[in-house]
């Protein structure tokens, strides 16, 4: 499929960017349990001319297919003449190990996945960031604060405290069950 180059129009362009403070998305990546992750990635490939469906597959598989969208961002970058110091495949293999990690550590152990999981986009957003800043300099970035990040919030403290309340039943320190 035909990648598209960003907008001239500044209605869409403003949609293309993906420009956001890194503060941001790590808390909103964090709060979510990675939730949030799944939708910066099906984000990033429909930025890329990606389907609505391939889009929404690239970001349930995201821990391979981060390969591809790092390639494609990597490509951007390198256009604006700045330099990547990472290959495509060490942030696949950071995403995998994280997942290893988060999936089979016992207890509150799984959050030593999260760094190796949370790295590859925040790097990759990173770039974009500099991108944007390179390419459209008068382009605004988004506020850290915004309704949607209130929703993404509210989301993660629910998901957080059903966690803990669960992982501490397993862990016998208190008892959900009447």
């Amino acid at each position: 499929m035909a990648e598209q180059e960003p907008p001239a129009n500044p209605e869409q362009l403003a949609r293309f960017s993906t420009t956001q403070p890194l503060g941001r998305f790590s808390f909103l990546w964090l709060i979510t349990f990675g939730i949030y992750g799944l939708h910066w990635h099906y984000m990033k490939w429909r930025s890329f001319g990606y389907s609505k469906s391939n889009s929404v597959l690239f970001a349930i598989f995201s821990g391979f297919s981060i390969y591809g969208l790092s390639k494609r961002i990597f490509r951007l970058v390198n256009g604006q003449g700045i330099t990547v110091g990472i290959a495509p495949g060490a942030l696949v293999f950071s995403s995998v190990l994280g997942g290893v990690i988060g999936n089979n550590a016992p207890g509150f152990w799984f959050l030593l996945g999260l760094p190796l999981i949370l790295f590859p986009p925040l790097y990759l957003q990173r770039f974009l960031n500099m991108y944007w800043l390179k390419s459209k300099p008068g382009h605004s970035q988004r506020s850290f604060f915004s309704g949607g990040f209130i929703a993404w919030s509210i989301a993660g403290v629910i998901i957080w405290s059903l966690t803990i309340l669960g992982t501490l039943d397993e862990m016998g320190v208190i008892k959900l069950d009447g």
